[in-house]
C-alpha cells in the first residue's frame, strides 16, 4: 500500500497517520511529500492539501536524515509507522526529534518483548507499539525491529538523547544495549539464548518466598516492609511542640514521618514512609533527629508487634560478609540467601528468582526500583567534603547548581526540563527547593549560562580599549571618572590626555552586551566629562546579563510549557560539569565511597557536587569515577555455579565451589572447596587417630612447633606468626609433645588463621609442660568411633598426605590398622581392614 492511502497532511503542516498497519521508512514520507508539493492544485475533496503554492515541506540532508520545515509536523502517532531515519521539526523552543533505532541480533523466543528505556521508564511502557517478534516491525534476518524514538521535545534532549534497549524475556538469557540517539538511525544489538538454568515455571518462582530479596526488610511481627500509618498501631509517642501540617520529621533509625494533623503543634495523626528504615525493637525508643519544618521533642516508642530485624537477614545496603574463603570479611551492598530451600534448587532458585524480578511485564521492584529498570550498580566513587548522613535506597543528584529569583507560575517539578537563556541551554531538573535553587543536568555543558562577552570567552570587556575597538574620549575626563555607557557598562578611567580618555577599566555588572560595530554612547557620568563614545571591536559579540531566563517544559505535553519562569540570580556552578541522578545502593562510610546504579544523565566526574534528594547530605566527588560491569542479569550469571555480579553478596551459608563473588573493592572472592575424607569399616568404640603424614610411614607430629613454651594454666597455644595451615578447621583437635615424649591431646575451639589456637582452661605445670620449639600436630580424626564411618571436612588447597591409625583392644580385638591415604579435590577415603587379634 502506498504511503499516501495510510497519510494525510492540512493547511496547518499537520501530517497524521489516518489508516493501515504499513510501516514507511523516513525518505518515503519525503518522497511523498514533495510529490504532493509540485501539484499544480489540490482537489477539493483530498485529505492532502499540499501543492506548488504550498511552503516547502520537508529536507533531505541524507536518505537517513530528514527535516520537516515551518509547520510541517508529525506527531508520536505517526511516528510509530515510520523508520529507517530520524525526522526533526520545530526550532528553538518547539524543535523535536523523532531518531531513527535499528536493532539487530537475534532472539530465541519469538514473543520476546524488546524493550526501550529512557528517562526512567519503558518508552511507550509494558506494551509497546512495536510489538514482539512477530509483528511487522520485525525487520527479518538479523533486524529485530525498525522504529522512531522521540529523543528531543520542546527543544530539550530527553535525559541526554540516551536510552537503553533490552530483552528480558522470562525463560531466556537477558541482553542489553546503551544507544545514544541522535539525528540518522542509531543501531543497537542483542543476542538472546535459551536458559537451561532457568526452566522453572514463572508462577512457581513468583510465589518463592524462601528468597529473599535484598531490598526487602520487613519491620514488625506483621512482615510489613514499614510502619503503620496510624500512631496507635504504632505505639506510644511524644508529638513534641510547634509543628505544623506536612512537616516532616526524621527519626533516628531513618524512618520519616509526615505530620497529617496536630493539635496546638503538638502531632495527632502522620503518615510513615520508611524507606530508609533499618527497624526498631519493640519499646525501643526512637528520637527524632531533623525536621523540616520548627518542631522539636517528637519521638516514637514502637508497639510490642515491632520486633528487632535479624541482623543476618539480607538486606540491601553496605555490609561486611565473610563467605569462609580465607580472606575475612569483605564489603557488599546485599546478602542473598535460598534460606530453607523449600525448591530444593539451592542457588538455581536464587538466579531464577533474580530473573523474575527483573522479567519483562514484572509487577515487582527491586530496592524501590520497577525490575524491569534495574541493573545493579553501575559506579562508583570516593567522596569528601560532606555534610550531612546519606541513606541508602535514596537517590542521589549532580548537575550545574544555578540560584534564581522571580519565581512565577507555580513551582519547578523535578523530571520536567528546562530552557535557559538565548543561547539554546536546556536540561532535566533534577532537585529544586520551591523557591530558589536548583540542580540542572545540561544536555550540552559547552553552552554557558551567563553568557560571554567576546570572542575570547570573557565575562568583561578587556581592560585595554585597544582590544575592545575604537574610541572618542569625549572632552574633559579626569582619572576615576566613572562613565555608564548605553549599554549598561561602567567604564573607569584610568589614564586620559588632557581629558581625552587613554586608558579605562570597564565593569560589566549591568551590561546587556553589544553587537560588534555598533555604537555604545555615554548616557552618564559621575565627572565632567561628555561625549564619549566606544564602538566594540570584532571580537564582541552580544551578550545578556545574568537574568537569563530558566522556563519549565514538560514532556509528552501537548503545549509543553507549564507557565513556569524564573531568572538566574547571579549564581551558576558547575556549567561544565554533565549531571545526572542515580539510587545510593551502597554507603561505604568505612572508605567514603558511594556505589550507584546510574538512573538518569551521564555519571559524575570528579569534583561534581552530590546532593541526597530526600537525607538533604551533600559531598564532592573526590577523584575520578570507576565504571563498573553491568551484567544483564543483576546478579551475575549462574550455568550451575554463581558468578556473582558486582558487589552482590551471598549468604556464607548458600555458596559452595566453585562459586565466585565480586565485593565491592572489585575483587573476586571464590567459596572455598570444602571437601569431605570418609574412614570406613570401623566398629563403635574403635581408636581412631588421622593426622598428616610425615616422611615414611609416620605421623607428622612436627607438623607445627611451639612459639612459646607451656607451664602454667592457659587458653591460647602460640604457633608463630603464619604457621597454621590455611585448611585448618575452625575447632578441632592438637597433639603437643611435651616435654617429657609423651603427645598430649588438647583440643581447641578456634584460631585466628595465623598463630594462636584457643583451647579451654588448660593446666600444662610440670610434668605436663612442653618447651617453645616442641611439636604440634593437627589431628583431623582423634576419637572413638560412635559409628562405623567417621569423616572431617575441610577447606581444599593442595593435595595432602594422610597417616591412619585404627586400633581395638576391646572384647573383640583387632591388629592395629595403619594405613597411609590422601585427600584430593574431592575428599578422600580410606576403609579400615579388621583383622582378628583375638
Amino acid at each position: 500500500m502506498a504511503i499516501g492511502d495510510d497519510f494525510s497532511v492540512n493547511t496547518a503542516g499537520d501530517i497524521r497517520h489516518e489508516s493501515g498497519t504499513s510501516t514507511y521508512t523516513v525518505l518515503e514520507l519525503h518522497r511523498w511529500l514533495q510529490d504532493l508539493a509540485d501539484n499544480a492544485s489540490t482537489a477539493g475533496a483530498s485529505d492532502d492539501i499540499l501543492d506548488i503554492t504550498s511552503d516547502t515541506p520537508s529536507e533531505r540532508s541524507t536518505n537517513d536524515i530528514i527535516t520537516l520545515l515551518g509547520t510541517y509536523n508529525i506527531n508520536d502517532a505517526a511516528a510509530e509507522f515510520l523508520y529507517g531515519g530520524s525526522i526533526t521539526q520545530g526550532s528553538g523552543a518547539t524543535e523535536t526529534i523523532y531518531s531513527g533505532l535499528k536493532v539487530l541480533g537475534s532472539v530465541v523466543s519469538a514473543d520476546t518483548q524488546i524493550q526501550v528505556v529512557q528517562d526512567k521508564v519503558l518508552y511507550d511502557g509494558d506494551a509497546p507499539f512495536w510489538g514482539d517478534q512477530t509483528s511487522a516491525f520485525n525487520g527479518g534476518g538479523n533486524v529485530l525491529m525498525r522504529i522512531l524514538v522521540k529523543s528531543r521535545e520542546w527543544g530539550c534532549d530527553i535525559d541526554q538523547k540516551n536510552i537503553i534497549v533490552q530483552a528480558r524475556n522470562y525463560g531466556d538469557s537477558y541482553s542489553f544495549f546503551n544507544v545514544t540517539l541522535g539525528t540518522g538511525e542509531a543501531v543497537a544489538a542483542l543476542g538472546t539464548v535459551d536458559d537451561p538454568q532457568n526452566d522453572t515455571a514463572e508462577g512457581t518462582v513468583t510465589a518463592y518466598t524462601h528468597v529473599v530479596n535484598s531490598g526487602t526488610v520487613l519491620v514488625d511481627a506483621q512482615d510489613e516492609t514499614s510502619y503503620d500509618n496510624s500512631p496507635t498501631s504504632e505505639g506510644t509517642f511524644n508529638g513534641g511542640s510547634g509543628y505544623n501540617t506536612a512537616d516532616t520529621i526524621t527519626l533516628e533509625d531513618g524512618t520519616i514521618i509526615t505530620v497529617d494533623n496536630h493539635s496546638t503543634g503538638t502531632v495527632t495523626e502522620f503518615t510513615v514512609d520508611a524507606s530508609g528504615c533499618t527497624g526498631a525493637a519493640s519499646a525501643e525508643q526512637l528520637d527524632q533527629v531533623s525536621t523540616s519544618g520548627s518542631g522539636t521533642g517528637f519521638y516514637l516508642t514502637p508497639d510490642t508487634d515491632n520486633v528487632e530485624i535479624d541482623e543476618d537477614r539480607p538486606v540491601g545496603g553496605f555490609q561486611q560478609i565473610d563467605i569462609e574463603d580465607g580472606n575475612g570479611d569483605q564489603p557488599y551492598y546485599s546478602k542473598w540467601t535460598y534460606g530453607a530451600d523449600t525448591s530444593g534448587d539451592q542457588l538455581k532458585a536464587v538466579w531464577e528468582f533474580a530473573k523474575d524480578l527483573t522479567k519483562t511485564g514484572t509487577a515487582k521492584h527491586v530496592a524501590g526500583v520497577d525490575g524491569e529498570l534495574y541493573k545493579g550498580i553501575t559506579h562508583t566513587y570516593s567522596y569528601d567534603g560532606l555534610t550531612g548522613t546519606f541513606r541508602e535506597g535514596e537517590t542521589v543528584v549532580w548537575g550545574t547548581q544555578i540560584t534564581y529569583d522571580t519565581l512565577a507560575g507555580g513551582t519547578f517539578t523535578v523530571g520536567n526540563y528546562v530552557r535557559i537563556g538565548a543561547n539554546g541551554a536546556a536540561g532535566r531538573i533534577m532537585w529544586d527547593n520551591g523557591s530558589t535553587s536548583m540542580i540542572v543536568a545540561l544536555e550540552d555543558t559547552s553552552k554557558s549560562l551567563k553568557d560571554l562577552v567576546d570572542a575570547q570567552d570573557e565575562t568583561s570587556y578587556d581592560n585595554s580599549p585597544t582590544t575592545e575597538g575604537t574610541f572618542s574620549g569625549g572632552s574633559d575626563y579626569e582619572a576615576n571618572d566613572v562613565i555608564t555607557l548605553s549599554c549598561g557598562c561602567e567604564i573607569t578611567v584610568d589614564n586620559h590626555s588632557t581629558g581625552t580618555v587613554t586608558e579605562f577599566t570597564v565593569s560589566n555588572t549591568n551590561c546587556t552586551g553589544a553587537f560588534s560595530g555598533v555604537q555604545l554612547t555615554q548616557s552618564s557620568t559621575d565627572g565632567s566629562g561628555t561625549g564619549f563614545t566606544l564602538t566594540p571591536g570584532d571580537d564582541n559579540v552580544a551578550v545578556q546579563t545574568d537574568e537569563e531566563t530558566i522556563t519549565e517544559y514538560q514532556m509528552g505535553e501537548g503545549n509543553g510549557a507549564t507557565g513556569v519562569t524564573a531568572d538566574i540570580n547571579v549564581t551558576v556552578t558547575d556549567n561544565d560539569k554533565e549531571g545526572g541522578s542515580g539510587l545510593l545502593l551502597a554507603n561505604d562510610t568505612t572508605g567514603t565511597k558511594h556505589h550507584i546504579m546510574l538512573c538518569t544523565g551521564a555519571a559524575p566526574v570528579d569534583n561534581s557536587y552530590i546532593y541526597g534528594f530526600s537525607s538533604g547530605a551533600d559531598c564532592d566527588v573526590n577523584g575520578s569515577v570507576t565504571g563498573q560491569t553491568v551484567t544483564p542479569v543483576f546478579i551475575g550469571s549462574f550455568v550451575g555455579s554463581l558468578i556473582g555480579g558486582f558487589g552482590l553478596g551471598v549468604d556464607k551459608d548458600d555458596l559452595s565451589f566453585p562459586d565466585t563473588v565480586t565485593d565491592l573493592d572489585g575483587d573476586v572472592n571464590s567459596a572455598p572447596n570444602n571437601v569431605t575424607w570418609y574412614l570406613y569399616g570401623l566398629v563403635i568404640g574403635d581408636r581412631v587417630l588421622v593426622g598428616p603424614k610425615d616422611t615414611g610411614d609416620a605421623f607428622d607430629f612436627d607438623q607445627m612447633t611451639l612459639n612459646t613454651g607451656l607451664n602454667s594454666t592457659t587458653t591460647i597455644v602460640d604457633v608463630g606468626t603464619g604457621n597454621i595451615p590455611d585448611n585448618t578447621p575452625t575447632s578441632g583437635v592438637l597433639r603437643i609433645t611435651l616435654d617429657d615424649g609423651r603427645i598430649k591431646r588438647v583440643p581447641y575451639t578456634s584460631h585466628d588463621g595465623d598463630d594462636e589456637f584457643t583451647i579451654p582452661s588448660t593446666d600444662f605445670t610440670d610434668p605436663e609442660d612442653a618447651i617453645a620449639t616442641n611439636g604440634v600436630m593437627l589431628a583431623y580424626l582423634d576419637l572413638a568411633a560412635t559409628s562405623s564411618t567417621e569423616s572431617y571436612t575441610v577447606k581444599y588447597e593442595s593435595a595432602q598426605d594422610l597417616r591412619v591409625r585404627v586400633r581395638d583392644g576391646g572384647g573383640t580385638p583387632i591388629k592395629t590398622y595403619e594405613a597411609n591415604s590422601s585427600l584430593g579435590s574431592t575428599g578422600g577415603s580410606a576403609t579400615a581392614s579388621r583383622i582378628s587379634d583375638a
